[in-house]
């Protein structure tokens, strides 16, 4: 796909049909999101776009058991805002959510997945005090937002990248610090909300290339 401008895919998701979906975006004078569908043949379906501010992106892509398509990434009318737009499957538009944490400073989604409630999961990051949280959204099937996790190291920076719900609802994030010259680093998180409105952090690991450490659990 292309049109002459500078284009990229970041992720890809398939339907109960074998139909193909990929975000990303399309940059010309400013960065277009996009929604690409397939068939399993890979022939073309359609295409939506979305563009909001100068700069943007569509970083993640995951789809319900009724074929309808999720999107995240981040979006810049004032700095980077998260987003979570939904679709239908012939392409219509259903609703959006976006997350800033204040201040015109930024915050991206990374990556979504979706549980056997259909309840939607969205990681990536928010910016504070010059620094950055992994941070992890719940949504139900409708958009309503239902609590945020979040985890900060000590003037560290750790950032959320991709997201999976396992067969008992459990949220699994993988993500990295920079704690220790830069770990990558798995939390799992239960689904069932917890005290302070989030989900229970049941465990967090870091990987340093030579060892497992076990940080919380």
């Amino acid at each position: 796909y292309g049109d002459g401008t500078t284009n990229e895919g970041n992720s890809v998701a398939v339907d109960s049909g074998g139909n193909v979906y990929v975000t990303g975006k399309e940059t010309s004078i400013s960065d277009t999101i996009f929604l690409l569908k397939y068939d399993s043949a890979g022939n073309f379906q359609w295409i939506q776009e979305y563009i909001l501010g100068t700069f943007g992106a569509g970083n993640g892509v995951a789809v319900d058991s009724g074929d309808n398509i999720y999107i995240t990434g981040s979006n810049h009318p004032d700095g980077y805002d998260m987003f979570l737009r939904k679709y239908d499957s012939a392409g219509a538009f259903q609703w959006m959510r976006t997350y800033n944490s204040g201040g015109g400073i930024d915050d991206e989604g990374n990556g979504v997945a979706i549980d056997s409630g259909n309840n939607i999961y969205v990681t990536g990051y928010e910016t504070t005090a010059g620094t950055t949280d992994m941070i992890l959204r719940k949504y139900d099937s409708a958009g309503n937002f239902q609590w945020m996790a979040s985890d900060a190291g000590a003037g560290e920076s750790r950032n959320g990248y991709g997201v999976a719900v396992d067969s008992n609802n459990n949220i699994d994030v993988v993500g990295g610090q920079s704690e220790n010259g830069g770990d990558a680093v798995l939390w799992q998180y239960d689904g069932g909300g917890g005290s302070g409105g989030g989900g229970v952090d049941c465990g967090l690991r870091a990987f340093d290339g030579t060892a497992t450490v076990t940080i919380d659990c």
